[in-house]
């Protein structure tokens, strides 16, 4: 009888264990204020919940563009929580579209330049910064220019990979594309999805060029340095302005 009150004692307290402390890989936190979690207890467990849940990251469904018009492409986050760095692959076809440059994101302001690897046929981006983010919005918007030949044609905007915190966080993605007006609209199709050079395997090396894309923690090691760069920088014009 002893025995099983105490086995039946030793369930009840462990079934009043807070969530949080028993999930595997968080460390216990001291309670401090009494009142039966860890100061940041519930913190912890929020963004370990956070985490995990699947972000979906897109480029814009249809771009309309004329052949000679400069683009600008948003790369949109539907929820950006506790995101730290991004990377992405995308391709497109490089007869229709000429790559141009890339900009920080509504999200990203703060955050230093984004490192950027253009290809033929394809660009690869990283970004990141020392505060998370939080909301919707873009992440990075990527210039493009249409070629004067291209008019009547499409070109997709092919996700070949995205990670966020270095692939910590699942992600669905969405390609977009980028329809050109003139004779033949619909007609001719550009480079889509299994179509012409790709970064695949982490690596991507064009016609006649020595160029390759490096590993993604490569990148996001740089992003991460500049936006350190930039936070210090920051700071210091805040303290010569005071």
């Amino acid at each position: 009888m002893k025995k099983r009150l105490s086995l039946l004692a030793i369930v009840i307290s462990l079934s009043a264990v807070p969530a949080w402390a028993a999930t595997p890989g968080l460390p216990f936190t001291a309670d401090l204020d009494g009142d039966g979690y860890g100061p940041d207890g519930a913190k912890h467990y929020r963004k370990s919940l956070s985490s995990h849940v699947t972000r979906f990251v897109s480029a814009p469904e249809r771009i309309y563009a004329a052949p000679g018009d400069e683009i600008e492409v948003h790369i949109m986050v539907d929820d950006a929580s506790d995101v730290l760095g991004y990377f992405f692959r995308l391709s497109f076809d490089s007869s229709i579209l000429e790559y141009l440059g890339a900009a920080n994101g509504s999200l990203t302001t703060n955050w230093g330049q984004p490192v950027v690897n253009p290809l033929e046929g394809c660009v690869v981006i990283a970004g990141a910064g020392v505060s998370p983010l939080a909301g919707s919005g873009s992440l990075v918007v990527v210039q493009f220019r249409v070629n004067d030949s291209a008019a009547g044609q499409t070109s997709v905007l092919h996700f070949e990979a995205v990670e966020l915190n270095d692939g910590q966080i699942p992600v669905q993605m969405a390609d977009g594309e980028v329809t050109v007006a003139g004779e033949g609209e619909g007609e001719g199709e550009g480079e889509g999805e299994g179509e012409g050079p790709q970064c695949l395997g982490g690596t991507l090396t064009p016609p006649n060029s020595n160029k390759s894309s490096p590993h993604p923690g490569d990148l996001l090691l740089l992003a991460f340095a500049g936006a350190v760069l930039s936070s210090v920088g920051k700071r210091k014009q805040r303290a010569i302005v005071d």
